[in-house]
């Protein structure tokens, strides 16, 4: 089975983009809304129940983010991690790129505007765990 976007569904393109950056803001600081964290559940990431509790670390123009990881939900929090498997550091220009589809993490990590702090081994780990995978496999491959 094939699947094609149709004129009409490419002309919600805009729109999706405006939600995407819209949502952006709670990335890059957790309590845009006034709430201190957000809970977001990965149950829709193939294999994410193999995925290996962690703390992670979000960084953009500064700002901290804890992103703990555990049984297929993430909480997200402002404030710096304590003990993090992987800090990610970028800037807000980038994820606005990024949510407008325009960037991927890899171009941002090529690029230099995404800056890995910790073991570039939990790469996967940190995309499965913040759902930008939609697989995870238990040996560590991501889709």
């Amino acid at each position: 089975m094939t699947y094609a976007v149709t004129e009409r569904g490419a002309g919600l393109d805009e729109a999706l983009q405006a939600l995407r950056r819209w949502g952006v803001d709670f990335l890059t600081d957790p309590t845009a809304d006034g709430a201190s964290c957000h809970d977001y559940d990965l149950h829709y990431v193939d294999g994410i129940d193999s995925l290996d509790d962690g703390v992670f670390g979000l960084i953009v123009d500064g700002i901290s983010s804890t992103l703990c990881f555990s049984g297929g939900h993430l909480e997200q929090t402002a404030a710096e991690p304590a003990r993090p498997l992987l800090v990610v550091q970028t800037s807000s220009e980038f994820m606005d790129r990024w949510a407008a589809g325009t960037s991927s993490w890899d171009d941002g990590i090529e690029s230099g505007e995404v800056e890995l702090i910790g073991s570039r081994d939990e790469w996967n780990h940190w995309l499965a765990a913040t759902g930008y995978l939609l697989t995870y496999g238990p040996d560590g491959d991501a889709s």
